[in-house]
């Protein structure tokens, strides 16, 4: 699991010649525009109510003893927790309406790497394939919540480093769902069933965690990051899913 992280992860240095190489940055434009417009907005918003939420806390708080160490400690948590919360809403908004352009982008990088184009889609599938993409949306986003919940509930449980811990946790779950995403725009285009790509992300965990990676660390760039992290994900999650359900090694190059 750590090779395929590792591997997965630097894969996005790749994918960043390989756009060059195919000329494929023009279908990196659009998304990468309304990226940075989402995160953009999304910052704004996460900077605007972290305050709010520190001192709404702070008012039903019942005690008068420790408030200057319980408002420090608040402020850093409401601040943590905006900027999760921020990660969570700008990845499914950036992946919702970069998708479009996600599946196109997916589909001429394997037609690069393997010489095979892909086979036209009906209307009929195009329509199969919006349902399966939004069902997979949503059994993601349910579980992400679920899962960032119980882990933040133990943070507060276990003591010390509890919340460190936890951080550590939330940012892996939300690795691993943004790994999925970019993953399933490969798989989509193989007619993998949802149970089909649920099982196939999951016996290859190392490899969606290594591309989420990667993704959230551009996320994390002001500007050029947000721009760049759709196309890079995609590219970098199309070599890792060929090469794993091919058995065989791509180059990009």
């Amino acid at each position: 699991m750590i090779k395929a992280f590792v591997t997965s992860a630097t894969t996005y240095s790749e994918a960043f010649q390989a756009m060059s190489k195919y000329r494929l940055w023009k279908y990196a434009i659009i998304p990468g525009f309304l990226s940075m417009m989402v995160a953009g907005a999304v910052l704004a918003w996460a900077l605007r109510y972290a305050d709010d939420l520190a001192s709404w806390i702070m008012s039903i708080y019942p005690f008068e003893w420790g408030q200057d160490l319980i408002t420090s400690v608040l402020s850093w948590f409401s601040g943590a927790i905006m900027i999760v919360l921020g990660l969570f809403i700008l990845r499914y908004l950036v992946m919702i309406v970069a998708s479009p352009f996600m599946g196109s982008l997916s589909e001429k990088v394997e037609a690069a790497m393997t010489g095979q184009l892909a086979p036209s889609v009906s209307m009929g599938q195009m329509i199969r394939d919006v349902i399966r993409g939004l069902r997979i949306a949503l059994r993601n986003i349910f579980r992400e919540i679920f899962l960032t919940l119980i882990i933040t509930i133990a943070g507060f449980v276990i003591p010390i480093f509890g919340n460190m811990v936890a951080a550590v946790c939330v940012l892996a779950v939300q690795a691993y769902y943004a790994g999925f995403g970019n993953i399933d725009y490969t798989l989509e285009r193989k007619r993998f069933s949802v149970k089909d790509s649920v099982r196939f992300v999951g016996a290859n965990k190392g490899m969606a965690l290594g591309n989420g990676a990667g993704w959230l660390v551009l996320m994390l760039i002001p500007v050029l990051g947000w721009f760049l992290a759709p196309a890079l994900g995609t590219v970098a999650a199309t070599k890792n899913a060929l090469e794993q359900l091919d058995q065989r090694t791509y180059s990009l190059f």
